[in-house]
Formats: structure tokens, C-alpha cells, sequence
């Protein structure tokens, strides 16, 4: 039996939805901060300016505001300094540490997932692990980003051949690759890596219909895998199925670029044209920025090249080009050896 003076003060409960979560309750001896009425920050005794802290940073995250969901959320502090943080609805469960770029991300992971609060985890941790990437190239830029993209770039290769083996560790049956679906895995390792990846990419395909598509989404409206692709589809007014069919309703593995072959020629002093033959051995089609490098300055275009195909490509350039670099790193390839091919001297 508990002592009197010993009872908890404070609950911290979270919201529970058949399916979703697990409900979970918590009991302490909690002091509380609001936060603009919306979230709040439960602490310990003596961790008073820490909890200003988050409460303050929390006041100021909105990971992904185009997500109509809940933006509210209750940060719970673990008594332990090395416990590992819980996210579960509408609750985080995070020992308060001095403030660091870790427990930001872990701050706007929460939040993003609150916002999405979808019945389909591809988007509900796809999301969530989006909005920490766009997060560090908000604070850190463009660059900084893609870093973060290819820390996970080893983990979703290393995913995708356990993916693709069979519980006997030999290969898995041929068309078995709907049951590997992200629509459909219960391998938390090959979801959440390989999410994070294809709402990268979808943000880079089709701009400002990603922002329209997630306002325009319902989570109580969505029933069944397709509800969230046929939405995207029809805003950016491009036929996508081809991706979501890759990577999405069935698991083809990788792309894997590289340039078959490329020769510029001079149209006049100031113009030249770069005909690129691009290639895609992998399994997996994508759309991938290809970099032209000049003497002075480069450009970008992005090209899209189906699995097991070849794509040509007609590029109007300033300068001579000299170099072509096949994809920045913001899209998975099984293989990047072969991303740089060297341009041979204009012809007249």
C-alpha cells in the first residue's frame, strides 16, 4: 500500500484507438506546464528549467502544418536519465535531457506522428520520420538533410534483403512481394526505414501537391491502401502508379542508376546540347536529379527512369559540360559506383 504523503499527484493518460495503440497510463509526482493550451510538459522536482526548456521549444515546433490532425501533445518525463523514449497517441515518454539535436528530432517525431494519426503505419511512420528530415534541412539546409537520408540508406539496403529472403534465410518465393509490401509488412525495421525514403522522394516528385495532398487528407475517411495514392495522383495530376507500385503495393527491391552514355555537342558560343542515355539495372523505377557539372556552375534535372530501363534526355547548357553526376543522395540505390560519368569534349 502506498504511503499518503507518497501517492501520485498527476496522471498522464493517453488517447486509445482500437488498432492504433496500446492505451497507457502513467503516475508521478508531476508539476505541469501548459503549452499555448494545446500541449504540456508533466516533470519531477528539480527539473523545472529543464521543462521550460521543451515547453518552450514545443510551443514552437509544427512538423508538416499541412496535416489537419491533433497538434497538441503531453511530454511525460521517465524518472531514468538512460530510458528510452515512448511515443504512443497523443503522449511522449522521454527522460528530460539538456535540449540536443536528438531529442528535437524525437520532439518533432511525436508531434508529426500526433498530426498524421493515420490507420496506415507506411504514413503514419513515414510521416513522422519525413518531418525529421525536413526539420534538420529547415535548420541545417538541403544538404544536411540528405545526410540524415543516407545515415538510414545502409539500414533500408540491409532491410530490403532480409525483406526479400524467406524464414528459411534462402530466397523468398517468387511473386510473394504484395506480402512484403509496405502496405502490408509487419517488419518494423523494413517499415520504417523504407518509408521515410518514398515520402522523401514524393515530396521531390510532385512539390507543392505534397503539401495540398496531406491537407487534403482524412484519416477517417481512408479505406483502404489505395485512398492516400489516389489522392496524391489527383493533385499533382501525374500518373503515379507505376511508383506506388514498386514501392508501395509490392516489394521490387532498389533502383541502381547509372549513365550508359552521354555526348554534348556546340549549338553556338554560348549553347550547348548534352544527350543523356540514362539507365536503371535496378528492380525499383524512381525519378533521380541528375547533376551537369560545368566549369563554372552546374544544373539539376530530374529524370525519371522505370526499373530495368533506359531513359534518353536532351539538356540545353551554357557552358561545355563536363561532368554528370546521377542522383544527390535523396534516392535509394542498391549501388552508387557507377553515379559519375565524365563528358567527352563537345563536338561543333
Amino acid at each position: 500500500m502506498v504511503p499518503a504523503d507518497q501517492f501520485p499527484t498527476k496522471a498522464a493518460f493517453s488517447m486509445f484507438r482500437p488498432g492504433i495503440n496500446v492505451p497507457t497510463i502513467v503516475l508521478g509526482d508531476f508539476k505541469q506546464i501548459d503549452v499555448k493550451g494545446l500541449s504540456e510538459v508533466d516533470f519531477l522536482p528539480g527539473k523545472e528549467a529543464t521543462a521550460a526548456s521543451y515547453a518552450d521549444l514545443l510551443g514552437k515546433l509544427d512538423p508538416l502544418p499541412s496535416l489537419r490532425g491533433q497538434r497538441g501533445l503531453q511530454v511525460v518525463q521517465l524518472p531514468y536519465a538512460d530510458a528510452t523514449p515512448f511515443v504512443t497517441e497523443g503522449l511522449l515518454l522521454v527522460p528530460l535531457q539538456t535540449l540536443s539535436d536528438e531529442s528535437r528530432l524525437t520532439l518533432v517525431y511525436a508531434l508529426a506522428r500526433q498530426a498524421a494519426a493515420s490507420p496506415r503505419a507506411w504514413i503514419n511512420e513515414g510521416l513522422a520520420h519525413l518531418a525529421q528530415a525536413i526539420d534538420i534541412e529547415n535548420e541545417h539546409g538541403r544538404k544536411s538533410e540528405v545526410e540524415y537520408l543516407n545515415s538510414h540508406r545502409a539500414l533500408l539496403i540491409y532491410a530490403e534483403k532480409r525483406s526479400n529472403l524467406g524464414d528459411s534465410g534462402s530466397k523468398a518465393e517468387p511473386g510473394s512481394e504484395a506480402d512484403r509490401s509496405l502496405v502490408s509488412t509487419n517488419d518494423e525495421l523494413y517499415l520504417q526505414s523504407k518509408a521515410m525514403w518514398v515520402w522523401s522522394m514524393l515530396r521531390d516528385m510532385i512539390g507543392e501537391a505534397f503539401d495540398i495532398s496531406l491537407f487534403s487528407y482524412n484519416a477517417f475517411e481512408d479505406d483502404g491502401p489505395s485512398y492516400m495514392p489516389r489522392m496524391i495522383e489527383s493533385h499533382c495530376q501525374r500518373d503515379l502508379s507505376w511508383f506506388f507500385d514498386d514501392w508501395l503495393y509490392h516489394d521490387h527491391g532498389l533502383p541502381n542508376f547509372k549513365v550508359d552514355s552521354a555526348f554534348a555537342r556546340s549549338a553556338s558560343p554560348n549553347l550547348f546540347v548534352l544527350t543523356i542515355t540514362l539507365e536503371n539495372t535496378g528492380t525499383a523505377g524512381a525519378e533521380v536529379p541528375v547533376i551537369i557539372r560545368m566549369p563554372k556552375g552546374e544544373s539539376v534535372k530530374r529524370i525519371e527512369v522505370r526499373a530495368k530501363s533506359k531513359t534518353t534526355v536532351r539538356v540545353e547548357t551554357p557552358a561545355a559540360p563536363q561532368e554528370i553526376v546521377v542522383n544527390d543522395g535523396s534516392v535509394p540505390e542498391s549501388e552508387t559506383k557507377d553515379n559519375v560519368f565524365k563528358v567527352a569534349q563537345p563536338q561543333s
